[in-house]
């Protein structure tokens, strides 16, 4: 069941389950904050809203992706090394839904040179393509435009 309040100029909208963490959300008209509110119910009651929690972070899909690819491919020991390299970040620890390019462009920029930045987002995406996960619980990473 949602609920709305009247926070400072905004609306909050919490939503509140039991077994899962609330979620909240704040907006500043109280339309805005319902419209959002039925939504998330209705996902949260189809069940196509993963919980938090159930985001995996990069670090396991890494680790299988070197056990279970990286071996077939012609370029094995180099991928390996650029998976070592990745896992060193602080990106590994992230969880997959925080992920995005404003967040991996500065990172794997400061691991790699400007050329080799590019070769290193198809690490983690193929890592998320071969995880068990369901593909639609995995978000895409956005490269930013420059």
């Amino acid at each position: 069941m949602a609920t709305f309040r009247k926070r400072n100029d905004k609306w909050q909208a919490r939503i509140q389950r039991r077994g899962q963490n609330a979620l909240s959300k704040s907006f500043h008209n109280k339309a805005d904050a319902i419209k959002w509110a039925r939504n998330v119910e209705s996902q949260l009651d189809l069940g196509t809203l993963a919980p938090k929690q159930a985001m995996p972070r990069l670090m396991p899909m890494l680790e299988r992706y070197v056990e279970e690819v990286t071996p077939t491919k012609k370029g094995a020991s180099q991928e390996r090394y650029r998976t070592a390299q990745l896992k060193k970040t602080k990106l590994a620890a992230m969880h997959m839904d925080k992920i995005t390019g404003e967040v991996v462009t500065p990172r794997l920029i400061s691991v790699w040179s400007p050329v080799y930045v590019g070769d290193g987002f198809a690490i983690p995406k193929y890592a998320c393509l071969t995880h068990k996960e369901p593909r639609d619980k995995i978000p895409k990473i956005k490269r930013r435009t420059p």
